[in-house]
């Protein structure tokens, strides 16, 4: 017979899961956000402001994709916007 001791324990066994499992979430949500953030301000760095509608979308299609942003990322910092603007003409 399982105990009421046993059944409690499996409950905040469950319970503190739940949590981990939670806050593991929030923790690849906010590097997610970090990465993005990086993109953008990499982007901006060269000369891709928000209000060039058709880059900064680039910007975002190029932060959807977890490989796309790490060659951005890696690309050498005088090639990022040439990036930029190659990938906007050959995506959109």
């Amino acid at each position: 017979m399982v105990s009421d001791r046993h059944i409690e324990l499996q409950e905040r066994k469950a319970e503190m899961k739940a949590i981990m499992k939670k806050r593991c979430r929030e923790e690849k949500r906010k590097e997610e956000e970090d990465e993005v953030e990086i993109v953008q301000q990499m982007a901006r760095d060269y000369g891709v402001q928000p209000n060039n509608i058709r880059l900064w979308y680039t910007v975002l299609q190029i932060c959807k994709d977890k490989k796309t942003m790490t060659f951005f990322k890696k690309t050498d910092p005088d090639a990022r916007k040439g990036f930029i603007e190659y990938y906007a003409s050959v995506n959109n």
